[in-house]
C-alpha cells in the first residue's frame, strides 16, 4: 500500500479520499498505520472509496470488448463509441468477435423471411442443406448454440440478399439499402466467427469452409466484389480438393446426407469454373480437380427428394407429381456436362449422352491425344472443329430430352408449374442457349482467324455452308431466348442473381453490329435490333446491381422496375 521516499517516509501508492480532496501528499508515518498524517490530524478515517480514472484519452476498444464480455447472451444492446446504446446490427466485429448472434446480421424476424426465401427461391438453383434437418435445426434456434450451423445461416442469407437485390427494402428493415453492405457485413461476421471458434480453419479444410466459402463467394461476385469472390472460391476449391471430393475415396467416411451435399457443392464449383474459362483468357481459378481422376459418373448427384435421402428411397420413374426439386439441378450438371472440354487442356474429355442411359450411366469418357478446349489454337483442320463444335451443339441440343419432362417445355401461354421448377426450367434453358451461343462465337472467330482474306470468309458468290450455318444458328438461339423469357415473369429470372443477366447480355452482345455475310439482305440486321430491344428492356428489370453502381454515382436512388 505504501512505499518508502527519500526523505524516509512513507507515501501511499494511492490517495485516501481525504487527501485526494485536498490534492496532498498522502503520507504514513509508519508502514503498518492505518491512517495517514492529514486523515491522523483531523481524526479521520482513512478511506480509499474513490475509483482512479486512467489517464490519457479513454480506450474506448477495450470498453467496447469489456461491454461484449460482460453483455448478457439475448444480444442486448452495447454501448457505441458515443455512450448511446446500439443494436447489435450496429456493433463492430472487435466487439461482436466475442460471441457472433444472427442479431448482428439482422433482427431474427428478417433472418426468418430470409431462410424462408432461401428454401423457396434459391435452393433450386444452390442446393447445399438438407431441407428437412436444416429446418429442424432453424427451429430449434440451433444458431445460438452452434457455430457452425451459425456460419452456414449466415452464409446462406448472404446468398439470398446478393440474389434477391429488389428485397433490400425487406432484408435491410430500413438500416441497409444496399445489398452489397448487408453480404459484407454477413461475410464480416463469418469471419469473426471463424476466429473466434476455429481459428485453425485455414489450416484444416472441412465442409464448413467448402459450403461457407462457396456461398459467401458468389453473393460476393453477384454484388460486384470480385476480389473477395475469387479469394472464397479458390478457398472452397482447396477444400475440395483436399477433401479429395473429386473421387469416390473421399466420400467414404460420409453420411448419406453429407455425401449429397458435397457432390453438389462440387458440381457448383465445377460450373464456377466454366464460367471462369469462358469469361476470361487467364483463369481466376486452378482446376479444383484432375479431369482424368476424376469420377464423373460416381458425382452425379441422385434424384432424389430430400425426404427420401435419409431412407434411400429411389422412384423407378418420375412423374411431373413425384419430381424432386433437385432434378432442376441434376439437369443443370448435365447441360455443363457437354462442355467439359472447356476445363480440360490435354487429354480431353469428349461426352456422349443418350437418353435411355440411367443417371449413372450417363457419363462416358474418352481420352483423346488431341485437345478439344475452346481455342483457336487447338484446331489446325477446319474440319476438326468443325465436328467438334458441332458434337457440343448437338449434345446441348440433345440433353433437354434427358431431363424430367416436369423441367422440359417452355412455351409461352401455357400454365406455369411450382415456382421452385419454374426457377430450374430457366436456368437449365437459358444456360443451354448461353453455352450454345459462346461456342458460336469461339468457332466463328477460329474460321475468321484461319483465312479472315479467303472469297469464302467473304461470301461473295454462292455463300459458305458454315458461315451461313453460324448465323441461322444465332437467330434460332435468339428465337428461343425470346421465347423463354416471355413464358418468365421478372421473379422467376432475379433469383438467379447476375448470373442470369451475364447469359442474357452476352448473347444479346453477339449480335450487336452483325448481319450474315451469307445472305446480306436476309434482314438479319433488322431482326437482331428487334432481338436486342427486347434483351435490353428485360435486363433493364433484371439487372438491379448495374442501376445502383449508376445510381450511387448520380445520387440518385435505383429505379425499381416493378
Amino acid at each position: 500500500m505504501t512505499t518508502s521516499s527519500r526523505t524516509g517516509q512513507s507515501i501511499s501508492r494511492k490517495a485516501c479520499d481525504f487527501c485526494r480532496g485536498r490534492k496532498v501528499k498522502c503520507r504514513f508515518e509508519n508502514f503498518d498505520d492505518t491512517n495517514c498524517q492529514s486523515c491522523a490530524e483531523v481524526s479521520l478515517r482513512c478511506t480509499f472509496g474513490t475509483e482512479r480514472k486512467r489517464r490519457g484519452r479513454p480506450n474506448r476498444t477495450l470498453q467496447r470488448f469489456q461491454a461484449a464480455l460482460n453483455s448478457s447472451t439475448s444480444g442486448l444492446p452495447l454501448p457505441g463509441s458515443d455512450g448511446i446504446l446500439c443494436p447489435p446490427h450496429e456493433q463492430p466485429i472487435h466487439v461482436v468477435t466475442a460471441r457472433v448472434l444472427v442479431q448482428h446480421l439482422c433482427p431474427l424476424d428478417v433472418f426468418g423471411l430470409i431462410i424462408e426465401d432461401y428454401l423457396e427461391l434459391i435452393y433450386p438453383i444452390a442446393p447445399l442443406v438438407h431441407q428437412p434437418s436444416f429446418l429442424a435445426l432453424v427451429t430449434a434456434r440451433q444458431y445460438e448454440f452452434d457455430p457452425t450451423f451459425l456460419r452456414l445461416c449466415l452464409s446462406l442469407c448472404a446468398m439470398t440478399i446478393a440474389s434477391m437485390h429488389r428485397k433490400i427494402a425487406i432484408y435491410g428493415f430500413g438500416y441497409y439499402s444496399d445489398p452489397k453492405d448487408m453480404v459484407s457485413r454477413a461475410y464480416q461476421l463469418v469471419m469473426a466467427s471463424r476466429l473466434a471458434t476455429v481459428p485453425q480453419w485455414a489450416d484444416e479444410p472441412s465442409m464448413d469452409t467448402l459450403l461457407c466459402s462457396l456461398l459467401l463467394g458468389l453473393s460476393s461476385h453477384y454484388t460486384e466484389s470480385p476480389s473477395r469472390g475469387w479469394v472464397l472460391v479458390n478457398e472452397s476449391l482447396y477444400s475440395c480438393r483436399k477433401l479429395n471430393l473429386f473421387q469416390e475415396l473421399g466420400y467414404q467416411s460420409r453420411s448419406s446426407i453429407e455425401t449429397e451435399i458435397c457432390k453438389r457443392a462440387f458440381w457448383m464449383l465445377y460450373i464456377i469454373q466454366i464460367h471462369d474459362r469462358l469469361a476470361h483468357a487467364t483463369p481466376h481459378t486452378p482446376l479444383g480437380q484432375d479431369p482424368i481422376l476424376t469420377d464423373w459418373r460416381f458425382l452425379l448427384p441422385l434424384e432424389i427428394s430430400d425426404e427420401n435421402l435419409v431412407q434411400g428411397i429411389y422412384p423407378k420413374s418420375y412423374t411431373p407429381e413425384n419430381t424432386p426439386v433437385v432434378s432442376g439441378f441434376v439437369g443443370l450438371v448435365k447441360v455443363f456436362l457437354c462442355v467439359l472440354g472447356i476445363i480440360t487442356e490435354s487429354p480431353s474429355i469428349r461426352l456422349q449422352a443418350s437418353s435411355t442411359l440411367d443417371q449413372r450411366e450417363y457419363v462416358d469418357q474418352r481420352f483423346t491425344s488431341s485437345p478439344p478446349a475452346l481455342r483457336s489454337e487447338g484446331f489446325e483442320d477446319r474440319n476438326v472443329a468443325t465436328e467438334h463444335f458441332q458434337r457440343m451443339i448437338d449434345n446441348l441440343n440433345f440433353v433437354i430430352n434427358d431431363i424430367p419432362e416436369v423441367l422440359r417445355n417452355m412455351v409461352p401461354g401455357t400454365e406455369p408449374g411450382p415456382r421452385p421448377f419454374e426457377i430450374m426450367k430457366a436456368n437449365i434453358h437459358i444456360t443451354k442457349l448461353f453455352l450454345q451461343s459462346v461456342i458460336l462465337e469461339r468457332y466463328s472467330s477460329i474460321l475468321i482467324a484461319r483465312d479472315p482474306s479467303s472469297p469464302s470468309m467473304n461470301c461473295g458468290h454462292g455463300g459458305n455452308n458454315a458461315i451461313d450455318g453460324l448465323w441461322r444458328s444465332r437467330e434460332t438461339i435468339c428465337r428461343q431466348l425470346l421465347d423463354i423469357l416471355n413464358y418468365c415473369p421478372v421473379e422467376t429470372l432475379e433469383s438467379h442473381g447476375t448470373s442470369m443477366v451475364v447469359k442474357i447480355r452476352e448473347i444479346a452482345s453477339a449480335l450487336v453490329g452483325r448481319d450474315n455475310p451469307a445472305e446480306p439482305n436476309s434482314g438479319f440486321s433488322q431482326k437482331a435490333k428487334e432481338y436486342i430491344e427486347v434483351f435490353i428492356q428485360v435486363l433493364s428489370k433484371i439487372d438491379y446491381p448495374s442501376q445502383q453502381v449508376v445510381a450511387h454515382k448520380n445520387g440518385t436512388p435505383p429505379n425499381i422496375v416493378s
